[in-house]
């Protein structure tokens, strides 16, 4: 019967030094807790609605290959630039003093300076229901994605693809700033 060895002084040395330097960020990072609706002074009041509206220009560049043309493809490929702008909001819903929703949307606009009929969006969406109590609580997760991103091991031209994540589970708060998140 195989028995593993076990793991040298060193080498669990090792692991524990890189777990701590992965870990301790989020614990740092980390300032309430997750049954606790996030800090409300940094949204604009909507009526019910807490939002935090955000702009970016994510992406910024030139894509030397638009039509994904294969090297040994007689087709010259042709080049061109694009930016990707990136409005967002992030908003929160609070319902009484317990349950809140919080929830994060962007979409991303891919516009080419020439090739203009190439231009597509994705558009990303995230909300999570948390309903506290106490030292737990429950939650539940939906989201819809839409993308049209080149995945860069196809030779298609961008395909249209839809997801839709779903998500539960149960947080449970030990002490101060330890919680743990149980979910499927």
């Amino acid at each position: 019967m195989f028995s593993p060895r076990p793991l040298s002084r060193a080498v669990r040395k090792r692991l524990l030094s890189l777990f701590l330097i992965l870990a301790s960020p989020a614990v740092f990072a980390q300032s309430i807790s997750p049954l606790d609706p996030p800090d409300t002074s940094q949204y604009l009041k909507w009526g019910p609605l807490w939002a935090r509206p955000g702009f970016a220009i994510s992406d910024l560049g030139y894509d030397s290959n638009v039509f994904a043309v294969t090297d040994d493809s007689p087709i010259p490929k042709v080049g061109d630039y694009f930016v990707a702008v990136t409005p967002r909001l992030k908003g929160l819903v609070l319902f009484g003093h317990r349950a809140f929703l919080t929830f994060d949307t962007s979409v991303q606009v891919y516009a080419y300076a020439q090739q203009s009929d190439l231009d597509y969006f994705n558009a990303f969406v995230n909300a999570r229901l948390t309903v506290p109590f106490r030292r737990f609580g429950l939650y539940g997760d939906v989201g819809f994605y839409r993308t049209r991103d080149r995945p860069y091991d196809a030779q298609s031209l961008r395909p249209l693809r839809k997801t839709y994540p779903l998500g539960a589970g149960l947080i449970v708060k030990f002490g101060w700033r330890s919680d743990a998140e149980v979910g499927y």
